[in-house]
Parts: structure tokens; C-alpha cells; sequence
């Protein structure tokens, strides 16, 4: 196993992490038209969207990124992101799976860091 798996898996995290944080700010007109039944116009809800998201980063990042906003931002990239990468054609399911996956990355990249101690 490389030493520098751990910084891999970390980056590859962040990567997915930010695709889902994209993938979310397009997701919020979808999501919204799916929960209420009304349209809801895109080039008004997204930059709503990347203005709440980069609001939570921006506050995470100043909280060292020690507060509830991290887990606050994953939440909404689990709800938002689905229906984001639904634009692109992906199933649900598929969008869903990759919302999640950044968790088992940082737990796992956490678990080798400790491991190689």
C-alpha cells in the first residue's frame, strides 16, 4: 500500500465533494418542484442555491471546519444532489450513491491515517 494513499483518497473526497456541492445548487429548482408540485425557475433557485452553499463553506472553513455547517452542507448535498445529477441523465439511485459517498472516504481515509500511524 502507497504512503500516500491517504492524501489520494482525501483529495479524491474533496473532488466528489465539490461535485456534489455543484450538483446540489442545480438540484434545489428539481427538488422544489418535486416536493410542491409548482415550477420553479432554474436561473433563479441555483444562484440562491451556490449562495447558501458557499455561505456554509465559507463558514466552515472559518470555524476551522469544526461546526455544524460541514454536516449541514453534506445533508443538503444528499437531499439536492440526486435531482441535480438527474439533469445530466443519471438515475436517482445513481445520484443518491454518489451523494453519499464522500462519508465513507473520510472515514476510511481516517481509518488508514490511523492505521500507518
Amino acid at each position: 500500500m502507497s504512503k500516500h494513499t491517504p492524501e489520494i483518497t482525501f483529495f479524491g473526497a474533496l473532488l466528489l465533494s465539490l461535485t456534489n456541492s455543484i450538483a446540489g445548487a442545480f438540484g434545489l429548482g428539481p427538488t422544489l418542484s418535486w416536493a410542491t408540485g409548482h415550477s420553479f425557475w432554474v436561473s433563479v433557485t441555483t444562484p440562491l442555491a451556490f449562495t447558501g452553499i458557499g455561505f456554509l463553506i465559507f463558514s466552515w472553513i472559518n470555524s476551522l471546519m469544526s461546526n455544524r455547517s460541514g454536516m449541514i452542507l453534506y445533508t443538503l448535498n444528499l437531499v439536492f444532489a440526486p435531482f441535480g445529477y438527474g439533469l445530466l441523465g443519471l438515475p436517482y439511485l445513481l445520484g443518491l450513491a454518489l451523494a453519499i459517498a464522500p462519508m465513507p472516504l473520510y472515514f476510511g481515509t481516517r481509518w488508514l491515517s490511523d492505521l500507518f500511524e
